[in-house]
Parts: C-alpha cells; structure tokens; sequence
C-alpha cells in the first residue's frame, strides 16, 4: 500500500506548526495575540491566507483579506473593518510589511498597522510580495504614515 501524499504534508505541515507555536509560545505576549496567532494558523489548513485590492483610487483604498474588509478613506482618514471604525490615520504610527513565514514553497507577506508597540492591526497577509509593497506604498500615500523595517527592494525611503 503506497502512503498518500496528502496526508503525510498534512502531518508534516502539522508538526512544523507545533514546533512554530511552541518557539512563538516561549516568548512574552498578550493573551489575545497568542489566541489570534493559534486560530490564524489553524485557518491556513482549511482556507488560505490571501490579500487583494477591492477599490482603489485617489483618496480611497478598499482591501479584502480573510479578516474582513477594510477600507482606508483619506477624506475623513478612518481605516475601517467591516463597516467598523478601527482607527483615525493620526493614530497609526507605523506601517509594516514583514516576511512571516519563508519556506522551500512560499514566502507569506503580512501587512500591520502599528497604534503603538504593543497594538496592531493585522490587515492581511499573501503569498505576493509585489501585491503588499504596492499595497504599503498606496497606505504611505494615504496616511502620510512611516513604513517600519521594510526591505530595501519596496523602494519606500521615508
């Protein structure tokens, strides 16, 4: 009897998640951060992560990510989810693309929105790294915010 393949990615993809929680458990956070860390992961199985522009244009930005709609209005400078006010442009101190998580398949992107050190807003994360640098520059170009430890190859220099 020859093994399937998919379960034994899905065993392998499940022991790296246990090794990733347990490193990522170690270290001190917030109660909340580690419960969306845990679900977030979890997701990835069933669906996977994804970005994408919605609506775009001069004094607007409108993404779709498997945390709900946001949406950037430069006129009344609210970022909103869902409908929902999350913040005013004054209240978010930095903007930031990392590199979440790099393997022999893909590089996950993530896109944050920082209020302080220890608040963020995790608007998404994709596969695309072209898609979250045009994505950070137009957020830069609507919030007049300073992207934080970006890659050189962004080409944001603020």
């Amino acid at each position: 009897m020859t093994p399937n393949p998919v379960l034994q990615q899905t065993s392998a993809s499940f022991s790296g998640l246990t090794a990733e929680f347990l490193s990522y458990a170690a270290t001190p956070m917030h109660l909340i951060e580690l419960i969306e860390y845990v679900l977030h992961r979890l997701a990835g199985f069933v669906r996977p992560s994804y970005l994408e522009v919605v609506d775009e244009g001069p004094n607007r930005l409108e993404l779709e990510s498997n945390r709900g709609r946001f949406v950037f209005d430069a006129r009344s400078r609210v970022v909103s989810r869902n409908g929902r006010p999350l913040a005013k442009f004054e209240q978010i101190k930095f903007i930031d693309l990392t590199c979440e998580k790099e393997t022999m398949e893909h590089t996950e992107w993530r896109v944050d929105l920082y209020l302080s050190m220890i608040r963020r807003i995790r608007i998404g994360e994709c596969r695309d790294e072209a898609l979250v640098s045009a994505i950070g520059a137009k957020l830069v170009e609507l919030t007049g915010v300073k992207p934080l430890a970006w890659k050189k190859s962004h080409g944001i220099t603020r």
